[in-house]
């Protein structure tokens, strides 16, 4: 047996994306089906659907061949003397450097008791077939964070 669900399809990069409904099959054994309430309107999405990741990424790859290395698409100058002298530490993280196992359980319990207020972050809320304009007001910085409701 199938399923039927609306979707937010992009075919190829720079495309506006196309809301249709697709089929799915029911889950097979060791397989769960996840229903997903909202999903937030995010910069690292929209380089997937416009295809910087592949580009900067070829770069990249070019650039080493040639012997320079590339860190990233920008360089930041800092104050190497203040920050040795005052024994700063500069550390990358990844998502906050977040423990899932911990952090979401603590979240999910400061959420429930009012502590964190995560309705007051939401910018606006769009409707699926709203995605392109979403992601128009997030590149014109007209939207601070916006979550796409099903």
């Amino acid at each position: 047996m199938t399923i039927s669900m609306q979707a937010a399809i992009l075919t190829e990069p720079n495309t506006p994306f196309r809301i249709e409904t697709v089929a799915i099959d029911e889950p097979k054994a060791g397989e769960v089906l996840v229903k997903l309430a909202a999903a937030g309107v995010c910069r690292s999405d929209w380089r997937v659907a416009t295809g910087v990741g592949a580009e900067t990424d070829a770069h990249h790859h070019r650039a080493r061949r040639r012997g320079r290395r590339r860190s990233g698409r920008s360089q930041t100058n800092l104050p190497g003397a203040i920050i040795t002298r005052t024994e700063k530490v500069i550390r990358g993280c990844s998502y906050g450097s977040v423990n899932p196992q911990r952090d979401i359980p603590l979240l999910l319990d400061l959420y429930r008791a009012g502590r964190l207020k995560l309705e007051e972050l939401i910018t606006r809320r769009y409707r699926l077939d709203e995605i392109n304009e979403a992601y128009a007001d997030m590149l014109s910085g007209d939207l601070a964070r916006g979550i796409i409701v099903f």
